[in-house]
């Protein structure tokens, strides 16, 4: 399991440093790579390499870990919706926790005898992901959490929330095409049930008792946030909303006498906010009838010859260099593994409205851990690349995916490492549980496509 280290991947794609050594772990810019002459300086592209799919969770989607603050991102969006229809990539359902307070502390109503007209729980709408076209409509249920989530705490994509599955607080239904195309309508707006003012303006009449509109601690100690999830039994798309700018608009008319002669009316508005409040993602898959499902922990010895990554919680790579590390002591210059999309572009049909994963993030297996390659400390992120670009591959354009493993593979053959592994995944740095990417594994018929180790070394005398 790995406690995901999206964010700080992400935070080092602008670090470059070159680290230099008399004869191991020396990593050189591309243009002082030395030119292979086949006498002090070669090539070779014919490792045997093992790639199996596995199931990898779990993502951070909510509260701190470490110096990773997923709360505190205003950009780090939380997917709402179902997917029950992705052929390759099966079942995906995402429902999201989020925390407000009010303006602010000891907060009331203004004026006398307050009458509540509605509250409504607006979500900006960020993105899609899926089938926003053709896909049906889907239905939103809002809840009162149970549940406590302090605002450091770290949640993952498989926390629970707690909440009373009979008594609902608002509803909503999305046409996900109508919603992208809207201009002038990018928040998804839910009216709340009218028992929920009763019980807010209660708390405001106990103020001055210590209610809990008295603090901001009080008033999540009392309401402890909004769950909201989706209840259809078909859909094709996740939308993705900013719960950073989550809010809440109470509307009201109140007295601005004790006479009642003079009525005006207001909009309060309760927000989120990182230093009191948590928000989080729960994302379900499931596998079954799916194409992945046929190869989700095979244990091919060989490998298998598809491979499955998605974004986090989802599929992920294991890859193996099973007789690399007994090679001859060499200097490493270049290391690169490339890998191919399993179709060419013309043909992937489903890829083209699900979407192919941006970038990769790469992890060596150290025992059962998963650790960070040197290589995103030591050159950062952009040295790594694993973005997917388009190349030609006899005539026909596929998606190729680059990463430099330079250092890593340095390590593995000066230590003689033989349980060195990789895992490959898809960098969740913005929307988790969004993208898959089909490639062609290590057991493929076509070998221009299978996984390469393509090395540029020195032989040390």
């Amino acid at each position: 399991m790995i406690r995901n280290f999206s964010g700080f991947i992400a935070a080092l794609s602008g670090v470059i440093l070159f680290m230099n050594s008399c004869k191991e772990n020396t990593i050189l810019p591309p243009d002082l790579v030395p030119v292979v002459d086949n006498i002090h300086t070669f090539q070779a592209d014919s490792f045997s390499l093992i790639s199996n799919t596995i199931f990898q969770d779990s993502i951070l989607t909510g509260g701190s870990l470490g110096s990773v603050s997923v709360s505190n991102n205003a950009s780090f969006y939380h997917a709402l919706g179902t997917i029950t229809g992705n052929p390759e990539f099966g079942y995906t359902h995402a429902s999201m926790h989020v925390e407000l307070v009010p303006p602010s502390s000891n907060y009331t109503h203004k004026g006398y005898d307050p009458m509540f007209d509605s509250i409504v729980l607006s979500l900006p709408y960020i993105n899609t992901f899926g089938d926003s076209i053709a896909g049906p409509d889907q239905y939103f249920l809002v809840y009162r959490s149970l549940k406590s989530f302090p605002k450091t705490s770290p949640q993952y994509e498989n926390t629970l929330d707690s909440f009373e599955v009979n008594k609902p607080m608002g509803s909503y239904t999305m046409n996900f095409n109508q919603f992208r195309k809207d201009t002038n309508n990018k928040t998804m707006r839910i009216k709340l049930a009218s028992w929920f003012a009763d019980s807010l303006k209660a708390q405001m009449d106990l103020l001055a008792a210590g209610g809990a509109t008295s603090s901001y601690e009080k008033f999540l100690d009392w309401w402890r946030g909004f769950y909201v999830t989706s209840i259809s039994s078909q859909g094709n798309t996740l939308g993705y909303f900013n719960t950073y700018g989550a809010r809440m608009y109470v509307y009201y008319r109140y007295y601005k006498d004790t006479a009642h002669t003079d009525v005006d009316t207001t909009i309060d508005v309760f927000a989120f906010d990182p230093s009191y409040c948590n928000r989080f993602n729960h994302i379900e898959r499931r596998y079954t009838g799916s194409n992945a499902v046929n190869y989700l922990n095979s244990g091919a010895a060989s490998g298998d010859s598809l491979l499955h990554i998605q974004n986090l919680p989802g599929l992920a790579t294991i890859i193996k260099f099973p007789y690399l590390p007994t090679s001859e002591n060499v200097l490493i210059n270049r290391a690169v593994l490339t890998l191919y999309s399993a179709l060419p572009l013309n043909a992937m049909i489903d890829s083209s409205v699900y979407g192919m994963v941006p970038r990769f993030q790469v992890f060596r297996v150290d025992q059962g851990t998963d650790k960070i390659l040197n290589e995103y400390t030591s050159l950062g992120a952009g040295f790594v690349d694993a973005k997917r670009r388009e190349v030609t591959v006899y005539g026909q354009k596929y998606l190729q995916y680059n990463i430099y493993l330079s250092e890593s593979i340095q390590n593995m053959i000066s230590t003689q490492d033989t349980t060195f592994r990789l895992k490959i995944m898809g960098l969740s740095d913005v929307y988790p549980g969004a993208y898959g990417s089909i490639l062609k594994g290590s057991t493929s018929k076509m070998d221009s496509l299978r996984p390469k180790l393509n090395v540029i070394y020195t032989k040390i005398n």
